[in-house]
């Protein structure tokens, strides 16, 4: 019986491996696309919420974010 549970948990822990690759796999896309296109505005939008220090930062991040669309 425990050699069935050591047997159980090693299946276990390699099906939990392969998710993990598959999952990192099919995101890599998606992350490049948010570092290529998100982030810069996101990090600009950011730099000028903290230098402005206003009352509503996620209104203004959004407002900055509108106003500075680029759509390349």
């Amino acid at each position: 019986m425990a050699t069935q549970l050591e047997e159980w948990n090693r299946h276990v822990t390699e099906v939990k491996r392969q998710e993990h690759e598959l999952l990192e796999a099919r995101s890599a896309p998606l992350r490049n696309y948010l570092m290529n296109y998100v982030m810069p505005s996101l990090t600009e939008g950011m730099m000028e919420c903290c230098k402005a220090k206003p009352d509503d930062p996620v209104d203004f991040l959004a407002e900055y974010l509108l106003r500075n669309n680029s759509q390349d």
